[in-house]
């Protein structure tokens, strides 16, 4: 991106606080279409609702590219923060917000059979709340000597990639 030219003149009257000469109108016509906001924002010295207004007057809008960079951003940033936040979580800490750490979710399937498991056969499942990314325990479910076994309903369950084991007293 090429550097701003210039300062932005402040108006004499209070309407609009800020009027942009040919030479910056032209430069936030070339950036504003394929940069992002906070960026442009940045360069000129104004703030966020400042250079929306002024886009909104001039009637621009973000191209394809522009969107497409935005959006990348905001996945590589969603990316790390739960990559981050994962880190904290195994090794103990807690975070500070309050956000969907996705740690190897369950299939439908598995959910399906998780939930049969319990409510119909009387299995025991951990509720993995408190497992980690890398503990197979998640995917394991229990049976003792009061459970209703059926044959079919593990085969299923082993093919989602379940396993059945006894329980341990």
């Amino acid at each position: 991106m090429t550097p701003f030219p210039g300062t932005i003149q402040k108006s004499k009257d209070g309407c609009h606080k800020y009027i942009l000469n040919d030479e910056q109108e032209s430069w936030l016509r070339a950036t504003f279409p394929v940069t992002e906001n906070r960026a442009i924002a940045y360069a000129m010295g104004i703030t966020y609702q400042t250079l929306y207004r002024i886009v909104h007057s001039l009637g621009l809008k973000k191209s394809e590219e522009g969107m497409k960079a935005i959006r990348h951003r905001q996945c590589n940033d969603h990316a790390r923060m739960n990559r981050h936040n994962r880190l904290l979580m195994m090794s103990g800490h807690h975070t500070k917000k309050c956000t969907n750490i996705r740690t190897k979710p369950y299939t439908r399937n598995q959910t399906i059979c998780r939930s049969r498991a319990v409510h119909i056969h009387g299995y025991m499942v951990y509720n993995g709340f408190d497992l980690r990314d890398d503990d197979d325990e998640r995917f394991k479910i229990f049976y003792n000597k009061d459970t209703r076994r059926s044959a079919r309903f593990e085969a299923t369950c082993r093919r989602h990639g379940l396993t059945i084991e006894e329980e341990e007293n």
